[in-house]
């Protein structure tokens, strides 16, 4: 399939590139041909979908594609993390548009339950968030992680993201908590 990027946002365009982690790691723009690897790690574990917004209603392949499809023609920042020539889990980065004190991008993420516990996405997103630093214009980073998820929030607290204390109910009444990441300026 191929798409046409509609962005016209010169920073988004700057950010839709592959970016080297290691030698064995690459975080690249997702494409629609990822949407099959990404359904079996979705399928594999149904309870991502509940987590990452952008995934929750794609209990289809053709829905997931055609989700994909409407990111990538409208320049999201959506990325697939590779490892070992392998697509192992996603990182997305969007604006947070109820932010209207300062400039805030909001951070959604997964891996592959086979690959947890490895260091993978705490390389991936300090690669991400390095790259965003340097041409977005940006205040914070936040990302909402749930209570029952102890290795997420500790990621994020390698990366120097501080706990708010301030909890969130999402729409299944399931706690989450806020971590945010002030941009070195």
């Amino acid at each position: 399939m191929n798409i046409e990027m509609s962005s016209d946002n010169r920073e988004t365009d700057i950010m839709l590139k592959e970016i080297v982690v290691d030698s064995e790691i690459t975080v690249r723009p997702l494409m629609v041909d990822d949407s099959e690897r990404i359904f079996e790690i979705l399928e594999a574990d149904n309870d991502i979908r509940s987590h990452v917004g952008l995934f929750g209603d794609c209990d289809t392949l053709a829905r997931l594609q055609e989700k994909l499809a409407d990111q990538i023609s409208h320049g999201a920042l959506r990325y697939g993390i590779i490892f070992d020539n392998k697509l192992v889990g996603y990182v997305g980065i969007h604006r947070n548009p109820d932010e209207k004190d300062s400039i805030q991008y909001i951070i959604s993420d997964f891996l592959s339950s086979d690959f947890r516990g490895r260091g993978i996405m705490g390389k991936s997103l300090e690669a991400l968030l390095s790259e965003a630093e340097k041409n977005l214009e940006i205040d914070s980073f936040s990302a909402w992680v749930e209570e029952s998820n102890p290795a997420s929030a500790n990621v994020l607290k390698r990366l120097g993201f501080a706990h708010t204390n301030i909890p969130h109910k999402d729409s299944r009444g399931r706690t989450n908590w806020d971590y945010i990441l002030e941009v070195r300026k």
